[in-house]
């Protein structure tokens, strides 16, 4: 990587960045950052450094400081790093302007980074007030795990303008109304902000119904088909036994499925494939916002006058004392996850519903 510089009237200066990409951006609009900086891209100019910018200072690069950010840059995207100095790195990237660090940012949110590490990099996204927190959000948004996705969903619960940008997401089919959790559309088709909620309600009818119609379609096929209760007993395991428990099996987080056997195999297809449009259930969920700016849907295990207590899985919970209880709300929506299927073939699905028609 190299630059070369031109000397323009005003002292502006025009930079050309050889070798360049997020990284060589980013360096750059550090060293100059007291320098009004115009990319140059034209290949036919005569770059050569002016006189000032051939002493030994300019010739090493960088100061002290911007020895540091390049550093804080190398370290936060070396995933050979320990996860001690790429915390720390990001820590030192957030306290940059938000124009210059979000290519960095919008690659600790792509594929293949540390689920820690790309939802600590949302934490502190979440302090930018700049208007440009929700494009990089979006920018990773379709690669995206779906416990990701809640996560940057509460970035954007924080501020009205990124809801706004959220839903124009939506609108152009950026963001499909099913990639949003259930409590999250509960609350924002329930919004006192009239522009939010009726955008919302807009957004989420029609396009959601007919997923919905169509996610049952697709998985029909496994009704017609012969189950193995103990195959479905393992896929209960892997991806429903962390909030359900199924006779003895599982984590009572969520609703006992003492009750499946009751249920048509076809309720049961509908209530897995479509859990908002279908699962009603005595035992609701609820969500909390927190005096300290946080979120959290689960379902309530504990409640006395000290605290209260929800829980989305055996690993997912949050006690909160009752005075930094700011809001409470009973969800209409379901929490269970809209994915649930994903990756299964129709053969293991008929699995699953032969486990739960069978299971004690």
């Amino acid at each position: 990587m190299s630059v070369r510089f031109r000397e323009w009237p005003g002292k502006i200066r025009s930079v050309r960045l050889c070798g360049g990409g997020p990284f060589s951006r980013l360096i750059f609009s550090l060293l100059f950052a007291t320098t009004r900086v115009f990319a140059d891209t034209s290949p036919s100019e005569n770059w050569t450094p002016p006189t000032h910018a051939r002493g030994s200072g300019h010739r090493a690069g960088l100061s002290e400081t911007h020895k540091a950010l390049a550093l804080a840059i190398k370290q936060a995207l070396d995933d050979r790093e320990p996860l001690g100095n790429r915390t720390n790195a990001i820590r030192i990237l957030a306290g940059q302007e938000l124009d210059l660090v979000a290519p960095i940012f919008a690659q600790l949110l792509a594929p293949g980074q540390s689920e820690d590490l790309s939802v600590l990099t949302l934490d502190f996204l979440n302090h930018h007030e700049s208007p440009g927190v929700m494009t990089v959000i979006l920018s990773q948004w379709n690669a995206m795990s779906q416990p990701l996705r809640r996560h940057a969903l509460q970035v954007a619960f924080h501020r009205r303008e990124r809801l706004l940008e959220l839903l124009a997401a939506v609108g152009k089919e950026r963001v499909q109304p099913w990639e949003i959790d259930g409590p999250s559309r509960d609350r924002l088709t329930r919004s006192s902000d009239r522009e939010i909620s009726t955008a919302a309600r807009a957004m989420f009818g029609a396009r959601l119904q007919e997923y919905e119609r169509r996610q049952f379609e697709l998985w029909k096929p496994a009704l017609a088909l012969r189950g193995d209760a103990a195959n479905g007993k393992a896929i209960f395991d892997s991806r429903c036994a962390s909030c359900h428990l199924a006779a003895a099996d599982g984590t009572a987080a969520a609703p006992a499925l003492t009750n499946a056997t009751r249920a048509t195999e076809e309720e049961l297809l509908k209530k897995i494939v479509s859990p908002a449009a279908t699962l009603v259930s005595a035992n609701p969920g609820y969500s909390v916002e927190t005096r300290d700016g946080h979120r959290f849907d689960g379902f309530m295990v504990k409640s006395n006058v000290t605290s209260i207590t929800l829980r989305r899985s055996a690993a997912e919970g949050l006690t909160v004392a009752r005075p930094n209880v700011q809001k409470l709300t009973r969800l209409r929506s379901s929490l269970m996850p809209e994915d649930l299927v994903d990756g299964l073939t129709q053969q293991e699905v008929a699995d699953l519903l032969d486990y739960l028609k069978s299971a004690p």
